[in-house]
């Protein structure tokens, strides 16, 4: 894969690049893209299958946490593969993926950020529950309506919105948003620079998005939007030849092996869809990783910290 200009985000080359390199390797991800298809479609029966037996009055949470761990685990396995062989031209024999040092590396960045961000979420969730209460009682809306009649409070929550309090709510909302999309554009390398330096890297990638961050946003934008519109399209036609319906009026009523195909496709979609962006952050993070000596010093800056 060739080199990105230093500190430049080409928008269009970027793209040109994943594309190529998703054309020419994609036979070798399809057994790992039909593995976390089928684990993505285990997750997904699991998800159904919880909802059914809460309606029922039976508590299967904890089931459908050990399996989403399982898929979020195996999407992690997939997605450092495909890095590995973009950014050191690596390949675990026979699909690609294994279980290693660079897999226990993403794994503990992953929880680490899971940690820091659910805990700094969880403080903004209940401060915008905490307005979506005040907005609920000075509205004068029933808030046992929230679990007697959902549907009922949500549409007066909605109409309560443009009114008092509502648009305050809303802006805070949409602040809460722009401030988790920002994030996480200038988060974009964490995995990227965890395997390229075979350490653990985390704040230390917060400056390489400098200066490019919308730049990297229109890359990834243009570069997945055609996929998500196609896959859109493929899955839309699957659940209806599958399912006789949409999903979401249909899944309850599936079987397990219908479950099972509709999910499996959209996982594999997703998969195949991932190959693009992840070769697409690969070479971005080529071109924007600073000097030897910046990294270190940067590396030793956020260990201070």
């Amino acid at each position: 894969m060739s080199e990105v200009p230093a500190g430049k985000v080409p928008i269009l080359e970027s793209i040109g690049v994943a594309y190529k390199y998703l054309a020419a390797n994609w036979q070798r991800w399809i057994p790992a893209c039909i593995l976390l298809g089928g684990v993505s479609a285990w997750y997904q029966m699991q998800s159904v299958r919880t909802a059914i037996d809460a309606s029922n009055g039976v508590n299967s949470g904890f089931t459908a946490f050990g399996v989403f761990c399982i898929f979020m685990l195996t999407s992690i396995v997939v997605g450092v593969g495909i890095y590995r062989h973009v950014i050191r031209d690596e390949y675990n024999p026979p699909i690609g993926i294994g279980f290693g040092i660079d897999e226990i590396r993403v794994l503990g960045v992953t929880l680490s950020l899971v940690l820091i961000f659910g805990i700094v979420g969880g403080f903004l969730a209940i401060l915008l529950v905490a307005a979506a209460s005040i907005l609920v009682a000075s509205s004068g809306l029933d808030p046992e309506l929230a679990s007697t009649n959902p549907d009922l409070f949500m549409e007066q929550f909605a109409a309560a919105l443009g009114t008092g309090n509502g648009p305050i709510l809303l802006v805070i909302a949409l602040l809460f948003l722009c401030g988790l999309i920002f994030v996480s554009v200038r988060l974009t390398f964490v995995t990227a620079a965890t395997i390229s330096e075979k350490r653990m890297m985390v704040f230390q990638t917060w400056s390489f998005a400098k200066g490019n961050f919308w730049r990297i946003v229109a890359s990834l934008l243009l570069a997945i939007f055609p996929m998500v519109l196609v896959g859109g399209i493929i899955i839309g036609v699957t659940n209806l030849l599958i399912l006789g319906g949409a999903a979401k009026d249909k899944l309850h009523e599936a079987s397990l092996a219908q479950l099972f195909a509709v999910g499996s496709i959209e996982g594999f979609i997703n998969a195949v869809i991932s190959i693009v962006s992840i070769s697409l952050i690969a070479y971005l993070y080529k071109g924007l990783r600073p000097s030897d000596e910046e990294l270190e010093a940067l590396s030793k800056k956020a260990s201070e910290s």
